[in-house]
């Protein structure tokens, strides 16, 4: 696979994978750690992977790498621990855990809830804290203002303040 060919594979689909693998570890690093390997594997792969085939082996491959980190990250805490810590300290850890997971969720819950509301608001928020990018990247893209994009913004949050709020405090 030329070098121009893979990048241009990867301007293309490096924010599906990136998508994919964060909707299944819920963990930014981790979700870039997954799509580096993807299209690092990809281009190891070369000419095997052509056409029509590149958008679904990445989905595959971006899905399945994600488990595999999940399931690896299972085990690293699942290892037996030092049993001369205290009763204490694994209710702590427990409880810790449980407010992790129950911070994913409701992050889960709220991007789900933002998307079927408004699309857009849901793209804006992804790219912005998900992604990262900057908000001058994102107007251009978007062919809007700076100042609109901050206005979409605050009302995507006051929306989810709305509608969230109670949920938040119980995590």
């Amino acid at each position: 696979m030329s070098e121009d060919k893979f990048n241009s594979i990867y301007e293309e689909y490096s924010r599906l994978v990136l998508k994919i693998a964060f909707d299944v570890v819920q963990d930014w690093d981790l979700a870039q750690d997954v799509c580096q390997e993807v299209f690092v594997k990809l281009y190891q792969k070369g000419t095997t992977i052509q056409g029509d085939d590149v958008k679904p082996w990445l989905i595959v491959c971006a899905k399945n790498r994600a488990i595999d980190y999940l399931r690896n990250k299972e085990r690293k805490h699942s290892a037996p621990r030092d049993l001369s810590s205290g009763v204490g300290d694994d209710t702590k850890i427990s409880a810790d855990i449980m407010d992790e997971i129950c911070y994913k969720e409701l992050r889960m819950q709220v991007f789900e809830a933002l998307e079927k509301k408004n699309e857009k608001w849901h793209e804006l928020m992804v790219r912005t804290i998900l992604y990262q990018e900057e908000l001058k990247k994102i107007a251009q893209d978007m062919n809007k203002t700076e100042n609109s994009l901050k206005i979409q913004i605050s009302r995507a949050k006051k929306w989810i303040r709305e509608n969230f709020m109670d949920d938040y405090d119980n995590t």
